[in-house]
């Protein structure tokens, strides 16, 4: 059973609570007062994204849903319910009473957005609608449906028995307004779709089930409500239009969920329909990942997308004054399979005869008639984004999804390969923590029994969507058009990012609490972080919902977060940028591949390292991390870094002193591996690294002891990090998530994507570690922390003269740093050597960078910044105003011009307007071409060319395939036209 409720909401519910020992006589009670019978109407609301952890019935710290735990204490709450952890694998659950394996849609597919033919078939699929529809029932949908495209099926709603309803579609591909769910909300009615100007989803749809319960009142009604909210993007609302920060947007749309139920309920009451109509209200999965809350006294970070209790035991609450007993809360399990039936019996519909179903009907439990259902076990599925075959047919990413059955104890994890991989005693352990899969304790074993019994019976071979397909639309994206059987999913590793959140716990408590203390040096201490092949939307604070990183969120809230930073598109260019704060056509540093001008060592002879700079200031210096910026190495004098624990080569180990040898245990990235038991040189010695030895973790404690052994004179430690860079097989697990030692081997897009993120949590964790550091040792005030990226992720970005490639996160916080959060001011790489050395009041003497130095707008002296950034990439140009962006100038492959764009206050890719041969942007333009003169574009002339590795670049070139990337977005980023 689940833990109480906390004392506040225990005292609060206790006037009205009725306990499970009168449940028999109080239900005798109710049905003696029910003098005749009368169809129920049902009111079904389903909110999207919201784990228990929010729900102060179910335990949350937060006090954000008065309605709700209202209806809870006066009705039915269920602490055993399952929904699938995505959105539309439950949706489809829930209309058709079957599970994922049988109905096909295990993965999650955004029919008006993906296309492929794909859509929810009523010639296939049964529904709930037409059940109801056929016992008499009035039937309403009002908010979020996703699984068909009106534009193709206009009629869709009806054939699943829907006559009234009032749908936010979906984002509908190729179409920007229908995006919009919230403010200015793209609708679909009988009267087609439109933008409702000026209104609020919410309030759109709720009005419209108010005006359907007034129309239909005098006939038994099904109402289904799926809304919209919370699910991001994070917005205002009508009673909170001035939230900014994260969170509070978060509790303001949660809040706005509870004023609309509010709004339904107070009507049935006003209709005086209220003891016939039962309410229930739950939610499709658990909360994003970003986002976390207290239950029970424990931190709980969102779920969604995971099998983990976070991600799949759903809120459900149902509620009839005098028809449903007040105050049970019962263990009786449940899941959304069970849903038609339960409508079917409490309206007394007749389900078709050839339908088959999953779920069991718990319509007796409901009414009081029953403590329990016949049902022995849930089921869940894995989810994720789904793919399709060479045919174009939306099929599923495994033979066998991995899925999680549970009993009111215990709760099996079945891999793809059918095997059990994790049981957990989730009554004792609502963590999961502690795997009993191995376990001799005899309940543990016969729950394993019982269920592995359950799964032999399923079938082998998932079944994938059922639909006649459609026709190809002009709007559909381009997805992976492959179908094979794939390694199994680790789940382990999804449990095991339990950990990572008493992890996260205690770096965000210590980030909160921990006081804050001036150092006593005068000059700034400097942490220059940066992560390697990654773009701003994977992190929590540019607005990623999947991935945890509250450290580095938290810096961003409480520093300045620029929303458009630019580097260069991949790492040597950008390494060469950041470090002399010269662009490419000064320091001839373009490419990986292109290096002019012998820059690869005369680097930090034509040009100066913020290292030396600030060394000769006065500063202790160290570096961590990847080098990967010419043949000089980082602590020669010119370069003027101290101390160094470096990601090497065999080659360079090999030159040591006393030419010590490093053996790999693990088949990955060659013979030099950068995670697991990682290849590292530290102050001219081979680190001896073992089996379960992580790099990042080895980086981050050098960097930590660095600060701490010169806490007590001003230091600058540099940290070009190794993740979530690949290897040369793929990406790698980290500690908190998947088997150690693996860095590519999976065959699943799914499993590497996953990996990515978890690199990218694991970023934060080490970025935590190195605040923690700063803060305990009093330094802080004194401390300035950025935390940025050399170049885009690495498919969809890295190596493309597209604004995408060149775009980082950039975050400034600690000493001296106003507290901004989110910033339009503009910033590139050629601006981090002249803030540095200004916050190490070092002497310039007569070098010109071709940056300026940030202090000023960092500290609040000014709110301005610069005008204008620029980056180049191997034969690419790009350049930004605020207004304006310019990318792929590039005459050796075709494009002398480039692309021109008024992106007005539009970023990251959306709203973008194409005006090059516009009169009406000339002006704009010719300030452009002005400002490129000082950067002449590469030529066919250039001399490099006629250089050996010149000669190889040029014939990569000019592969058709290499323009078609470098000077275009990936598929899957197309935002703006081109």
């Amino acid at each position: 059973m689940e833990k109480d409720l906390n004392r506040r909401s225990f005292l609060k519910l206790a006037g009205t609570a009725v306990s499970v020992a009168t449940f028999g006589s109080y239900t005798t009670t109710l049905q003696a007062k029910r003098a005749k019978k009368k169809k129920p109407n049902i009111l079904f609301v389903m909110l999207d994204d919201l784990g228990k952890e929010w729900v102060e019935t179910c335990g949350s710290e937060e006090s954000l849903t008065p309605t709700v735990d209202k209806l809870a204490a006066e009705g039915m709450q269920f602490v055993n319910a399952y929904s699938m952890p995505q959105c539309t694998p439950t949706r489809v659950t829930l209309l058709t009473g079957r599970y994922p394996f049988n109905h096909g849609w295990i993965n999650h597919w955004d029919v008006p957005r993906w296309g492929k033919g794909c859509h929810f078939d009523w010639k296939h699929n049964i529904s709930f609608g037409n059940v109801m529809k056929s016992a008499g029932y009035a039937t309403a949908a009002a908010g979020k449906w996703q699984i068909n495209d009106f534009r193709v099926t206009p009629d869709a709603m009806v054939k699943h028995g829907f006559d009234d309803y009032c749908m936010w579609t979906g984002y509908e591909g190729d179409n920007p307004p229908s995006a919009e769910r919230y403010w200015n909300p793209y609708i679909n009615t009988k009267d087609g779709s439109k933008t409702y100007k000026d209104k609020f989803g919410a309030d759109v749809f709720t009005d419209y089930l108010i005006d359907f319960m007034k129309r239909k009142k005098d006939k038994p009604m099904m109402m289904y409500f799926p809304m919209c909210l919370p699910h991001g993007p994070l917005t205002t609302t009508p009673s909170a239009p001035n939230v900014s920060e994260k969170y509070e947007m978060h509790r303001a749309m949660v809040r706005y969920t509870d004023h609309c139920l509010k709004r339904l309920v107070d009507t049935l009451d006003d209709l005086g329909i209220r003891d016939n109509t039962i309410v229930i209200w739950t939610t499709d999965n658990g909360t994003a990942k970003s986002l976390s809350a207290m239950r029970n006294g424990r931190l709980v970070r969102g779920g969604k997308t995971l099998t983990t209790e976070n991600g799949i035991c759903a809120p459900f609450i149902v509620n009839c004054p005098g028809l449903i007993p007040a105050g049970v809360k019962t263990e009786t399990l449940t899941d959304f399979t069970d849903m038609l039936p339960t409508f079917a019996e409490l309206g007394g519909a007749k389900i078709p005869k050839d339908a088959k179903l999953d779920g069991v009907s718990i319509a007796k439990v409901i009414l009081g008639k029953k403590k329990d259902s016949s049902r022995k076990w849930t089921l869940a599925m894995g989810s994720h984004g789904g793919t399709v075959d060479q045919d174009g047919w939306v099929v599923p990413i495994h033979v066998f999804r991995d899925r999680v059955l549970r009993d009111k104890r215990f709760k099996l994890f079945v891999g793809t390969d059918r095997k059990p991989e994790g049981l957990y005693d989730v009554v004792k352990d609502p963590a999961e923590k502690n795997n009993l899969v191995n376990s001799k304790d005899k309940a543990a074993v016969a729950a394993k029994k019982k269920f592995m019994a359950v799964v032999d019976k399923m079938p082998k071979v998932d079944a994938a969507p059922k639909y006649d397909k459609l026709s190809a639309q002009p709007w559909d994206i381009k997805i992976e058009e492959k179908k094979s059987e794939r390694d199994s999913m680790n789940n382990y590793a999804l449990r095991t990012c339990t950990r990572a959140k008493a992890i996260l716990f205690v770096l965000l408590v210590t980030a909160v609490c921990l006081p804050a203390f001036a150092g006593d040096a005068a000059k700034t201490n400097i942490v220059l972080i940066m992560a390697d092949d990654v773009s701003p939307d994977l992190y929590g604070c540019y607005g990623n919902e999947l991935v945890s990183t509250p450290n580095i969120d938290k810096m961003a809230k409480e520093g300045v977060m620029f929303r458009t930073a630019w580097a260069s598109a991949i790492c040597a260019p950008s390494r060469a940028l950041i470090t002399t704060g010269r662009y490419g056509s000064t320091t001839g540093v373009y490419q990986n591949a292109m290096w002019l001008k012998d820059a690869s060592k005369r680097l930090y002879v034509d040009n100066k390292s913020f290292g030396k700079m600030v060394k000769d200031a006065g500063y202790a210096t160290a570096i961590a991390g990847k080098w990967h910026c010419g043949a000089v190495a980082p602590y020669k004098e010119s370069v003027g870094f101290d101390e160094y624990c470096l990601w090497e080569t065999t080659k360079a180990v090999s030159l040591l002193e006393g030419s010590p040898k490093y053996k790999n245990m693990y088949d990955g990235d060659g013979e030099w591996p950068r995670f697991w038991q990682p290849c590292i040189i530290k102050n001219h010695k081979l680190v001896k690294t073992g089996a379960n030895d992580f790099g990042p973790d080895i980086f981050t404690e050098f960097i930590c002891d660095f600060i701490e052994r010169n806490k007590d004179k001003p230091f600058l430690a540099y940290y070009p990090m190794v993740a979530p860079h690949g290897t040369r097989e793929g990406v790698s697990t980290t500690p908190l998530r998947g088997k150690v030692g693996e860095m590519g081997k999976s065959d699943s897009p799914e499993e590497n994507e996953a990996r990515f993120r978890a690199l990218n949590e694991y970023i934060d964790v080490c970025v935590g570690r190195i605040v923690k550091k700063v803060e305990s040792l009093g330094l802080l005030d004194n401390t300035l922390i950025i935390f940025c990226a050399d170049n885009g992720t690495g498919v969809t970005a890295k190596n493309r003269g597209v604004e995408r490639g060149s775009h980082v996160p950039f975050v400034a916080f600690g000493a001296d740093v106003k507290k901004r959060g989110a910033t339009d001011e503009l910033m590139d790489f050629s601006d981090v050597l002249p803030t540095l050395v200004d916050y190490a009041g070092g002497d310039f003497g007569d070098y010109k960078p071709d940056g300026k130095s940030l202090k000023p707008f960092l500290s609040g002296k000014t709110n301005k910044h610069k005008q204008w950034i620029y980056s180049c990439i191997a034969t690419s140009q790009l350049l930004r105003t605020k207004d304006y962006m310019l990318e792929v100038v590039n005459p050796i492959l075709g494009m002398p011009k480039g692309r021109f764009y008024h992106t007005g206050n539009n970023r990251f890719g959306k709203g973008y307007e194409l005006v090059n041969d516009e009169k009406e942007h000339a002006k704009a333009r010719k300030k452009f071409d002005k400002i490129l003169k000082q950067f002449p574009p590469l030529t066919k002339d250039n001399p490099f060319w006629e250089s050996k590795r010149g000669q190889v670049y040029w014939k990569e070139i000019m592969d058709p395939k290499y323009a078609k990337k470098h000077l275009h977005n990936h598929s899957d980023y197309q935002f703006y036209e081109e």
